[in-house]
């Protein structure tokens, strides 16, 4: 079976939704599958160094920097034609897309194949995909469609509890922590014996934000005097090499793997980043999340990892850096000394390690396929080739 995963552009992070599609991706190759992903020139790093074959797709940012449904639109436009290329020659069984990879249902129907959604529930709502839609009107009419094409089914690697009430019904699927490697060092992976906490720089930082240049020298001033031992992960040597002489004696700065990093950490302290979001829920750590503007759609899932006690969502802004600074240390200080966090965080991490693991997943994306090549009969026999090739016997899994 060929599988063609379509992933979002990487908006705000380096690895980006690629990140999150890769368990999966390695799961069908090892159950000797033939994949490709496609993805924007930013995120085919991650893809590359995952061992997924991979191919570029035409990258435009939009002017004003905006990632809302039109720009997500005007970016699967400017895709489609690159993935109905790939598709007429590679000729894949089944397209897997991201949420917000709106070119990937119309790939999907090009090539007459069945495709299937595979969402975070992070930041995807309903009104995105209906302003995505009316930007992709000229491309459905080319199809003879008013609306993207609906998928056999959809995944999930958000946990049920935290799910937005407006999200499609999905199937559940672990979400297994992912990033790109470098050789780690002992502080990495070992923590010391106060309290540890993260903050997570796991993307750009926007000037307006609290991670940005602007403001992370206060920042960091003021969680200097939090009695925790502070590690800053960013993205690339230079930030770290200018945050860390702003660290306490035993502070560190650099570019970890945040699934190597998380589990040794008491806090993540983030601006709502899917990354860090994510890999707290899967190794049970609380988490501080303190968005700026530029991220306020954001703020439904911190209520809700709030509301169920893991983590708080704090909103600062109006005030001098400094002020606002002081808050956020305030509320690490408050959150290290309330062990009702680290209890809430387990039990979502419990219903996380609950939810089936991407191999489970394999032989629900085989019968769909096989499903589509030609009418459901009896097992084929040794003469039907065509269906029964790259299709091994799995037991059902969901």
């Amino acid at each position: 079976m060929k599988i063609l995963f379509v992933v979002a552009e990487a908006e705000t992070e380096e690895a980006g939704p690629v990140s999150f599609q890769v368990p999966l991706a390695q799961a069908a190759r090892n159950a000797g599958h033939e994949v490709i992903m496609a993805v924007s020139e930013t995120g085919l790093p991650a893809a590359l160094e995952a061992g997924i074959a991979a191919v570029p797709l035409p990258e435009s940012v939009p002017h004003d920097g905006r990632r809302d449904g039109r720009a997500l639109g005007r970016l699967a436009a400017g895709s489609v034609v690159a993935l109905t290329g790939l598709a007429d020659a590679w000729r894949p069984d089944l397209v897997i897309a991201s949420a917000q990879a709106h070119a990937g249902p119309l790939t999907a129907r090009h090539a007459g194949v069945p495709w299937i959604r595979f969402a975070t529930d992070l930041e995807e709502p309903v009104s995105t995909d209906l302003a995505t839609t009316a930007e992709l009107t000229p491309e459905l009419g080319r199809s003879s469609l008013r609306a993207l094409p609906r998928p056999s089914f959809s995944v999930s690697v958000l946990p049920a509890a935290l799910r937005p009430a407006t999200a499609p019904e999905a199937l559940a699927l672990r979400h297994i922590p992912y990033a790109p490697q470098v050789p780690l060092r002992p502080w990495m992976y070992a923590a010391g014996h106060r309290p540890r906490v993260l903050v997570a720089m796991d993307g750009p930082a926007a000037p307006d934000g609290w991670f940005g240049p602007d403001r992370s020298a206060a920042l960091l001033s003021r969680l200097a005097g939090v009695e925790a031992d502070l590690v800053v992960a960013t993205t690339d040597e230079e930030t770290a090499a200018r945050l860390e002489p702003l660290l306490p004696p035993g502070g560190r700065a650099g570019r970890p793997p945040l699934d190597v990093l998380v589990p040794t950490c008491d806090l993540v302290v983030h601006p709502g980043s899917a990354g860090a979001t994510l890999a707290s829920l899967a190794h049970g750590v609380p988490q501080l999340r303190v968005p700026g503007p530029s991220v306020a759609g954001e703020h439904g899932l911190g209520e809700r990892i709030a509301d169920h006690g893991a983590g708080r969502l704090l909103r600062v802004g109006g005030c001098t850096p400094d002020a606002d600074a002081i808050r956020i240390a305030a509320s690490v200080r408050e959150m290290l000394g309330d062990p009702s966090y680290r209890t809430a965080a387990n039990r979502l991490r419990e219903e996380v390690h609950r939810m089936p693991a991407p191999d489970a997943l394999i032989g629900r994306l085989e019968r769909s396929a096989a499903s589509h090549r030609a009418p459901r009969r009896a097992p084929a026999d040794q003469s039907d080739k065509h269906t029964a090739r790259n299709l091994p016997h799995r037991p059902p899994e969901f």
